[in-house]
C-alpha cells in the first residue's frame, strides 16, 4: 500500500515531535555529565570556547558609557545623577534624617550660590580670567 504526500507528513510531523520529547527528556543527563567532566578535568572557559573572552572585551569596550547630569549636590560640592547603583554615602545621610533628598539638595545650591555672591566661595575661581593670547 503506497502512503500519500499527507499521510507521509503526518508521520513526519510525528516522529518530529517524538524527537523534540526525547531531546527535552535527555538534555539534562548531557548537562550533568558535560558538568561533571568540566569539573574533572579543570576546564577553564577560554579552553572550550577560544577568543570568547577577547569577543566579550571587544563587545564591552565598544559600548559608550552616558553620562547623566548631575542632579543633587552634597554640601562638599559632590555630585550625584540619581542613577541606579549604590547611593552615595552623603545622600544616604540625608535619608537616614529622613529629609527630602530634592528639598535638601536645592537648599545646598542656594547656600552655595549666597556664599558665591557674598564672596565666601570662589566657584570657577580664574575661569573668568582671559588668557594671553585672548587680550
Amino acid at each position: 500500500m503506497e502512503n500519500n504526500y499527507l499521510e507521509l507528513k503526518q508521520k513526519i510531523e510525528a516522529m518530529q515531535s517524538d524527537l523534540e520529547r526525547a531531546r527535552i527528556a535527555e538534555v539534562p543527563k548531557i548537562v550533568a555529565s558535560i558538568k561533571k567532566q568540566i569539573e574533572e578535568y579543570k576546564i577553564a572557559p577560554d579552553e572550550l570556547y577560544p577568543g570568547l573572552r577577547s569577543q566579550l572585551a571587544a563587545s564591552r569596550s565598544g559600548r559608550s558609557k552616558r553620562d547623566r547630569p548631575a542632579k543633587y549636590r552634597s554640601p562638599t560640592g559632590e555630585t550625584w545623577s540619581g542613577g541606579p547603583g549604590r547611593k552615595p554615602m552623603w545622600v544616604r545621610e540625608i535619608e537616614a534624617k529622613g529629609e527630602d533628598l530634592d528639598v535638601a539638595s536645592r537648599t545646598i545650591i542656594w547656600s552655595l550660590v549666597k556664599q558665591v555672591r557674598v564672596g565666601l566661595v570662589p566657584i570657577f575661581h580664574g575661569l573668568h580670567r582671559r588668557t594671553a593670547l585672548e587680550r
